[in-house]
């Protein structure tokens, strides 16, 4: 008698079929791919809000140590190179630039896809009395993201973003 319960109880356990087991694989592997579509994009615009934080915190010391070292500071933008250069002037007409400071910042090493799309300038340069040439320096990664940083003649840096 106990040996026909046991059966019984065997008979009634139920499992997953293999199709089962296909198809929730095949969710599994549907949903990860998007996540990782998502996590690339991400990463990109992250890659690009860094690049254009890192210049308009260079263009604010540039501005700050002009007025504190009463020295005229320049950042010349090199787009063929995708990077920029900030530069001090170490005599009082400005022929040698950079003996002091001299900087230079590649976008590509924030990533593959961060590139100048378009400037209006390419040397910006800070007076001690605090004021700059005014211009537009925009970035773009490979999603399509875009940020243009804005120079005021003021000294003033703003930035729009256009993320997708």
């Amino acid at each position: 008698m106990k040996i026909f319960k046991l059966n019984r109880a065997i008979k009634n356990t139920k499992g997953f079929s293999l199709l089962e087991i296909i198809i929730v694989m095949i969710i599994l592997a549907v949903v990860g791919m998007m996540a990782i579509s998502i996590f690339t994009k991400n990463a990109k615009n992250r890659n690009l809000k860094e690049a254009a934080a890192t210049y308009m915190s260079d263009i604010k010391l540039a501005k700050q140590r002009s007025m504190a070292e009463s020295v005229r500071y320049r950042i010349t933008i090199n787009a063929e190179g995708n990077s920029y250069t900030v530069q001090d002037c170490s005599d009082a007409d400005c022929n040698n630039w950079g003996n002091i400071y001299n900087a230079t910042v590649n976008f590509g090493t924030f990533g593959s896809g961060v590139v100048i799309k378009n400037k209006t300038y390419t040397t910006n340069t800070f007076q001690p009395r605090g004021t700059c040439s005014a211009g537009t320096l925009e970035l773009e990664n490979s999603v399509g993201s875009t940020i243009r940083i804005r120079t005021t003649p003021m000294g003033r840096v703003r930035s729009e973003a256009t993320i997708k």
